[in-house]
């Protein structure tokens, strides 16, 4: 669970341009690159995990996170209701699922 204190670093960072404001529709998770994290803005190392996904608004650009980072911007962006990609959504196991083939609740909104 986000705290409000983290919200409030997430809404920060999305303020700085740092991050983006919406949810992105894809995503990779990988070993580190040694590339800094978007959000807590420290090397990500090769003992790491990380976090990879394209700026959907500006497509030359390419957010890298800590997996406990990006987790934590995730919590805050959903918790936030800033709207996620309509084509996904996210299903009971963390995972994603494309919208239409979602089994269960309603589509997010």
């Amino acid at each position: 669970m986000v705290d409000e204190s983290m919200r409030r670093r997430v809404a920060e960072a999305i303020a700085r341009g740092k991050l983006p404001a919406r949810l992105p529709r894809k995503s990779w998770a990988g070993q580190g690159s040694g590339g800094i994290c978007a959000f807590c803005e420290k090397p990500i190392t090769a003992e790491q995990l990380e976090n990879e996904f394209p700026d959907s608004e500006n497509p030359t650009r390419t957010y890298h996170l800590h997996l406990r980072c990006w987790t934590v911007c995730e919590s805050a962006l959903a918790a936030n209701s800033i709207e996620a990609e309509p084509s996904l959504l996210a299903v009971p196991d963390g995972s994603y699922s494309p919208a239409d083939e979602c089994s269960f609740g309603e589509k997010s909104t």
